[in-house]
């Protein structure tokens, strides 16, 4: 009987151990999309910007980020970010990924992304985190609309404020 209850204690303290209370964990949205520079024959390049909102009350470091995107239901390329960025508790952070883009395959596509000044996306993204010393990836699937108007501008960063 001895034996049972440290095989019960032992099996209760591990499993708290790993679980992860991700109530109002991470989310992740594509904020912005403009056209960028570079591409060979037949593609094109844009410059993506995606907001990690990070809803737990512990910060929480992110490694990098994979992000396959999707417009009007048309996969249009994969963005990858390697940047380390502690994103706040209860806070916010953007992150900046190239995607490269099959002119052939979008072109039907873009007259009515271009005409309507709009499109619906479908953002599937992987993070690599790091938590209290332990790597976790956290996959997240978002939808939404994006106000294209800012596809014929380019991206600009936020000016940064010297005390």
């Amino acid at each position: 009987m001895y034996r049972h209850f440290i095989t019960l204690s032992a099996v209760l303290l591990f499993a708290g151990c790993a679980t992860h209370d991700d109530e109002g964990g991470m989310e992740v949205s594509l904020v912005n999309i403009a056209g960028g520079t570079g591409g060979g024959l037949g593609e094109a390049a844009l410059n993506c910007e995606v907001r990690l909102q990070n809803g737990s009350p512990e910060a929480l470091t992110v490694e990098g980020g994979r992000h396959r995107i999707y417009l009007n239901g048309i996969y249009i390329g994969e963005g990858l970010n390697n940047e380390t960025v502690e994103v706040p508790r209860l806070g916010t952070t953007t992150q900046h990924l190239t995607v490269y883009l099959s002119t052939l395959r979008m072109a039907g596509s873009m007259v009515k992304i271009y005409e309507e000044h709009r499109a619906d996306y479908r953002l599937e993204s992987t993070l690599y985190t790091r938590h209290n010393g332990h790597a976790h990836s956290i996959k997240i699937v978002r939808s939404g609309t994006l106000n294209m108007d800012a596809l014929a501008q380019p991206m600009t960063t936020q000016p940064t404020l010297h005390p």
